[in-house]
């Protein structure tokens, strides 16, 4: 059977009259934690902000972003959707070489109390914190215990930034100059080589126009074995119709004998040791390989020529107006008020902690006084659990008793 006790359900009245009961020890206590709660966010330290905003210059075909267009630094975090531009940007904010310039430039380890140089930098990583807006522009924002310190720092950043941003656009822009123009004198090279070879093939084989050369070999051949046709169809005529000592049969066999002649030099070119303006059939396929071999190798290297020559001129203006500057939009200003702590905050947080924890413990005293009068044995078993749990009892605090000493 429950108890009078376990069977009341308390309600807002009853919670209203047990403070009225307590009023004396909850006006104190609560006085007290008010007292506390103003006095300890009085005493925090205050924190500052100071805030720049940059933009990084416009992406151009020789710029950073034209040039390393699949630069990867997911090291650096999520950077999913940022142009090299930005993520350049944020590679210099994060690196430890831009954290140790700002740390001893404003004696952080010192000022903060700072043992270890690692906790410096997760100060630094904390209380410098960079965003991108839609626009592309970067907000950055240092946060400091110093609003004079605070508007330094973020201006010390930015300007640091702006350096080491233009550093790197302009030895990349130098390097993308060097490599353009180590490619191109090997162009020129190649290009060189293969325009000798061409001259001195052309030199031993005489071949300056195949095209048209081997035409002209072919019609000069068609119309020499066509004279030499007729000739050998005239001399077979007189052969048969006069004496075979015949001046016209010796004319018609000499000059048969003179075109048969010129068709076969016509042909065997290759016993000649003076290059001819026709090319001699026997030797055309190898002349006509090697010959396109070399065109299309000085194709190939004044096609490349021709697209390396706008691109080297094209790098050297980059490198002479290539900066890099950063636009800063925004400078850092000394802040007039503090962003944290929130007072109110702070001591409505306490004064609530505080009065939750006051009515547990009148409801508990309250609640072991009704015990006592309704269950003797109960009260007996929690008040000895209680005593139980005093730091004097829990750790044996308690003197050993005399009377239990030495037993002979």
């Amino acid at each position: 059977m429950q108890s009078d006790m376990d069977r009341h359900k308390a309600t807002i009245w009853d919670h209203l009259a047990l403070l009225l009961k307590w009023r004396k020890l909850v006006i104190v206590f609560m006085t007290l934690m008010a007292i506390s709660s103003v006095t300890y966010s009085i005493m925090v330290k205050k924190w500052y902000f100071s805030d720049a905003r940059i933009l990084p210059p416009p992406a151009t075909m020789m710029s950073l972003g034209g040039m390393l267009p699949n630069l990867d630094l997911g090291l650096l975090g999520d950077m999913t959707g940022m142009d090299t531009e930005s993520k350049l940007i944020v590679a210099v904010l994060e690196s430890r070489r831009m954290m140790d310039k700002v740390i001893d430039k404003f004696e952080w380890s010192k000022v903060y109390k700072y043992n270890y140089k690692e906790k410096a930098y997760k100060h630094y990583m904390k209380n410098v914190i960079w965003e991108i807006s839609e626009e592309g522009s970067f907000y950055i924002r240092v946060n400091d215990i110093a609003p004079q310190r605070a508007a330094e720092t973020i201006n010390y950043i930015v300007d640091e930034l702006a350096a080491e941003y233009n550093n790197i656009t302009v030895a990349q822009a130098r390097s993308q100059r060097m490599f353009i123009e180590k490619r191109l004198n090997q162009n020129l090279e190649d290009l060189k080589n293969a325009e000798d070879r061409m001259e001195a093939f052309q030199s031993e084989t005489g071949a300056i126009a195949l095209e048209d050369q081997l035409r002209s070999t072919i019609q000069a051949i068609a119309t020499i074995k066509t004279e030499q046709i007729l000739a050998d169809v005239q001399l077979e005529v007189f052969e048969k119709t006069l004496p075979e000592n015949s001046s016209m049969v010796i004319q018609a066999r000499e000059q048969s004998r003179a075109l048969a002649a010129q068709v076969n030099k016509l042909i065997r070119k290759s016993d000649e040791k003076v290059p001819s303006v026709l090319i001699g059939l026997d030797i055309a396929p190898q002349i006509g390989v090697e010959y396109w071999r070399l065109f299309r190798e000085i194709e190939l290297q004044a096609k490349i020529l021709e697209f390396l020559l706008p691109q080297y001129e094209q790098a050297k203006i980059s490198e002479l107006k290539e900066k890099g500057d950063l636009y800063i939009l925004d400078s850092g200003v000394i802040p007039e008020k503090k962003f944290k702590p929130k007072r109110a905050l702070i001591v409505l947080a306490w004064m609530f902690i505080s009065f939750v924890f006051l009515y547990m413990y009148i409801a508990f005293i309250e609640w072991l006084h009704r015990l006592k009068d309704i269950d003797q044995n109960r009260y007996e078993l929690v008040n000895g659990v209680l005593k139980g749990l005093l730091p004097a009892n829990l750790f044996n605090w308690s003197k050993p008793d005399d009377s239990s000493g030495d037993k002979r």
